[in-house]
């Protein structure tokens, strides 16, 4: 569907726009969860938040896509202590959510650490508070190999690389906190990500990312001000050169190996990559995906 803002409209927000244009075929709500779902562009940029204010003349694309029920969560490692799950992208990372996505089997976990809504794959949940507390120790001790694949904006032209600085809050926009580099160490924490070039496509690059600490948006930060925001990401990319438009920003959290804070074992993990990420690579890159 498209529409141009007329004179009477602007100044409206998105939100009380679409529902004005849509409100013999959608809901309020479905608009709502629709323009968060980036199935809104305005001048053919993707735009997100509902309280946008239109302009007379804005031309609005709006194509919302009908989703399912997510599908149930997978369970790739769990034992007396730990469970390790896939998650999907979409899933708001507050334990009560993730719990109630799992099923009654978790209703008594609790989150070792956090992934961003869009962003993908494995994490890692305690059974108990001693082992939340392990887990949370493992984390702060650098214990825990965390491996991600991202897809960035643009040809990334180092093979490989370290970026390591420290981050800190920016500012907000929409409601969201935005964070960056910043100069002063007492004014952020530091943040190491090596990363690896895996293959160089249309417009694109498809990194390898190894990140040494877990810092809010870490991965996000760190490319978006090297010049290549994630795909997707229009909180820290707000222009792109590759025309391939994901529903949500491409990070995937791909691989996780620690050694077993009670059993002593090591435990090596890999998350499937989803759909939407491996269609991303199949239109952007020649080669297919394989990794050891």
């Amino acid at each position: 569907m498209e529409f141009i803002v007329k004179e009477s409209q602007h100044g409206w927000t998105l939100l009380a726009f679409l529902k004005e244009e849509c409100k013999e075929s959608l809901s309020a709500n479905k608009v709502k969860k629709a323009i968060e779902a980036k199935s809104c562009k305005i001048n053919g940029r993707v735009e997100f938040f509902s309280s946008y204010q239109v302009m007379k003349g804005d031309r609005v694309e709006f194509n919302p896509i009908e989703t399912s029920k997510p599908s149930k969560i997978t369970i790739l490692f769990q034992d007396d202590h730990f469970a390790v799950i896939d998650k999907p992208p979409g899933l708001v990372c507050q334990n009560e959510l993730i719990v109630a996505a799992i099923g009654p089997i978790a209703r008594n976990w609790r989150l070792v650490h956090r992934l961003d809504k869009d962003t993908s794959g494995l994490l890692l949940l305690a059974k108990s508070e001693k082992a939340e507390e392990a887990g949370k120790v493992l984390f702060a001790d650098r214990g825990i190999e965390k491996m991600y694949l991202a897809i960035v904006d643009g040809r990334v032209k180092d093979k490989e690389g370290v970026i390591d600085n420290y981050l800190g809050k920016k500012g907000g926009y929409e409601g969201q906190t935005l964070y960056g580099e910043v100069l002063q160490k007492d004014k952020g924490l530091r943040a190491i990500t090596h990363f690896q070039t895996l293959s160089l496509g249309k417009g694109a690059s498809l990194l390898l990312c190894d990140i040494k600490t877990g810092r809010t948006h870490q991965i996000r930060v760190h490319f978006s001000e090297k010049g290549h925001p994630l795909l997707g990401d229009h909180q820290y990319g707000r222009k792109f050169s590759c025309p391939f438009e994901p529903s949500r920003h491409l990070l995937h959290a791909w691989k996780l190996v620690f050694t077993h804070p009670f059993t002593k074992k090591k435990i090596e993990l890999k998350a499937q990559v989803p759909l939407d990420f491996q269609k991303a690579i199949e239109e952007l890159f020649s080669a297919s995906l394989k990794l050891e």
